[in-house]
């Protein structure tokens, strides 16, 4: 369940792009392991990594200390890197992203022995079991759901961008999730529970059975919040795209703008800053009458011939009403550089569309 990756990242990426030309040899390269370590992703996967260890000798020593040590390892991992725990304010978004870990971490933690307290002969052990964890629960999920709507907010900004953006799609299949969730627990306390300490035949199976799916759901949460690492949020957007008012400013003095036609199609590429580096390309396609389409969806083929670098294959995200935005952080060499947009006007039709972008 990793963030987005940040600028710093994208520079220390555009260090070790020997790993995207150079081939699998280039995973035993030492220049290519000292340039990771360089970023924050770096930092965060060590941290992840010495904090899973950590957590794994816990468990089986049962040593309180080092599974508070592994906690701590954990959530740092997440706090070094990204933009939902580096967005502005940091105080604030760092802040919320590890109430939000910790309280999800608590949860799901919480399953298995609450699982395991139903194979116990007595319905009201079990019953007793799950009073425990809503005492200590209702707090902390407390702060979980208010914690994430935090984060989410920071991150869509408005209510326009949770449908009309992939990000906020994507926001929404967890939130859906996420209630369904929240109403099985909640079945979970007042109906079965209460059935437990009443020692009500068979509210023990049932109570497994409900348990069961709830870690399912809890599964496919975690799944949807990494699907969320995909893609690039919209207030990173905006603030790419200056606040949400474009790349016009920035064209004006530097970059690359020039429409390409295929004869049908016409597309709007505009390229910031056009140099060395990453590159930030804004798309917006218009028909032969000069009108603007908005594509189902976009995505563009890089390819810089006289250095034999091809294959680099970006896709595009919407950008309200009707832009594309796409990073290539691999145009780290000066040249002309080969670029096919491709628009996705419905599931069955495609056009594309070659054009060339002198990068300095």
């Amino acid at each position: 369940m990793r963030a987005s990756p940040t600028p710093q990242d994208a520079r220390a990426s555009r260090r070790s792009i020997v790993v995207v030309a150079g081939g699998a040899g280039a995973l035993f390269s030492g220049a290519t392991w000292s340039a990771s370590f360089k970023s924050t992703l770096g930092v965060s996967a060590l941290l992840g990594i010495v904090g899973a260890l950590l957590a794994v000798r816990a468990f089986g020593t049962r040593q309180d200390w080092l599974l508070w040590s592994a906690l701590g390892l954990l959530i740092a991992s997440f706090l070094v890197t990204g933009h939902a725990a580096t967005a502005a304010p940091v105080w604030l978004a760092a802040t919320n992203v590890a109430l939000h870990l910790a309280g999800a971490g608590f949860w799901i933690a919480a399953l298995r022995p609450l699982l395991a307290s139903t194979n116990r002969n007595l319905q009201i052990d079990t019953g007793r079991a799950m009073d425990q964890f809503s005492s200590r629960a209702l707090w902390l999920v407390g702060l979980l759901l208010l914690s994430g709507v935090v984060v989410s907010w920071i991150q869509v900004r408005s209510i326009a961008n949770l449908t009309g953006t992939d990000y906020g799609k994507r926001l929404l299949v967890k939130l859906g999730l996420v209630a369904v969730v929240l109403a099985m627990a909640a079945y979970n306390k007042f109906r079965l529970t209460p059935a437990l300490h009443a020692d009500r035949a068979g509210t023990s199976a049932v109570m497994a059975r409900s348990i069961r799916i709830e870690s399912l759901l809890m599964l496919l949460i975690v799944a949807a919040a990494a699907s969320l690492t995909l893609v690039t949020p919209p207030r990173a957007l905006a603030d790419q795209a200056l606040a949400g008012k474009g790349v016009a400013a920035l064209l004006a003095t530097d970059g690359y703008k020039q429409t390409w036609t295929n004869g049908t199609y016409s597309v709007e590429v505009e390229v910031t800053p056009a140099k060395a580096g990453e590159n930030m390309i804004m798309l917006r396609f218009k028909n032969a009458a000069g009108e603007t389409v908005k594509m189902k969806a976009a995505s563009i083929d890089a390819a810089l011939p006289v250095a034999s670098i091809e294959g680099i294959s970006k896709e595009g995200q919407f950008m309200a009403p009707d832009m594309f935005h796409v990073t290539i952080s691999e145009m780290i060499i000066a040249g002309e550089w080969k670029l096919t947009v491709n628009g996705f006007i419905d599931d069955f039709d495609k056009i594309s569309i070659e054009g060339s972008v002198p990068v300095k």
